[in-house]
């Protein structure tokens, strides 16, 4: 983490981040996985805003409404633990509370409005 960030804007991005997990999760979304993929320094788009007072929020989704739906394989999943970035095994912890089993999955996987 970068030390010249102020304490209150990590605090803040924790707290919207974790008010768009739990509209995730109450939509009924699985496999939502919480501060364990991205490193927290540099100048990525999504942190230039702390330099500036705003809290910015990196944010992807497995398929769009584009996309052609897909089949997951539940070990497909289990090979992508991302050992040394806070996931070390799919697989319930306090990031990732609901792993997604591994269906099918297109639009009405990540359609979803926050409000």
């Amino acid at each position: 983490m970068n030390p010249d960030i102020h304490p209150l804007q990590w605090q803040q991005l924790r707290f919207m981040g974790g008010g768009m997990v739990a509209d995730l999760k109450g939509a009924g979304k699985q496999g939502v996985v919480t501060g364990s993929m991205y490193r927290i320094w540099g100048q990525e788009g999504a942190l230039t805003g702390r330099y500036h007072n705003i809290v910015g929020i990196l944010t992807e989704t497995a398929s769009a409404r584009i996309a052609s739906p897909d089949t997951v394989a539940l070990e497909a999943l289990e090979r992508g633990a991302a050992p040394g970035r806070g996931l070390s095994e799919y697989g319930f912890q306090i990031a990732f509370v609901d792993p997604f089993g591994g269906v099918e999955s297109g639009r009405s996987q990540t359609s979803l409005t926050i409000k």
